[in-house]
C-alpha cells in the first residue's frame, strides 16, 4: 500500500531533477554561446587579421617556439590505460626517447575556415 506513493514520489523527483539540469544546463551553454565573439568583431578589435585568415596580430601570427631537447615518445602500458599494443619500437618497447630540434608550433588550432582558404 505505502509502495504507490513512495513510486509517485520518486518518479515526480525525477522527473523535476531532469527539469531543472536541461534548463540550468541550457542557460549556460547559451551564456556561454552569446560571449563567444564572431569573426566580424575578432576583426574589428585588431586582435585577427582578416587579410591572413584570422591569425592572431602579433609579431609571429600566433605561432610559438618549442626549444629542442629529448621527450619520451610513447605510452607505459602499465599506467596508461589507453596503450594500443601496437605501440612498439624496434627493440621491444612501447617508449622510446626521440630528440626533436627547434620549431613552430600555432598556438590555436586551425579552423576550418582558414583550411579551407588554404
Amino acid at each position: 500500500m505505502w509502495m504507490r506513493p513512495f513510486l509517485f514520489l520518486l518518479i515526480v523527483s525525477m522527473s523535476m531533477t531532469v527539469w531543472i539540469s536541461k534548463s540550468i544546463w541550457s542557460n549556460k551553454r547559451e551564456a556561454n554561446v552569446s560571449a563567444i565573439p564572431d569573426q566580424g568583431q575578432a576583426a574589428s578589435t585588431g586582435r585577427f587579421l582578416p587579410s591572413l585568415g584570422f591569425l592572431p596580430n602579433d609579431s609571429l601570427l600566433g605561432f610559438v617556439k618549442v626549444k629542442e631537447g629529448d621527450f619520451l615518445m610513447g605510452s607505459d602500458p602499465v599506467t596508461d590505460s589507453l596503450f594500443f599494443d601496437n605501440e612498439i619500437w624496434p627493440g621491444g618497447s612501447p617508449r622510446k626517447i626521440q630528440r626533436l630540434p627547434e620549431f613552430y608550433i600555432s598556438r590555436y588550432e586551425v579552423t576550418l575556415g582558414q583550411f579551407k582558404a588554404f
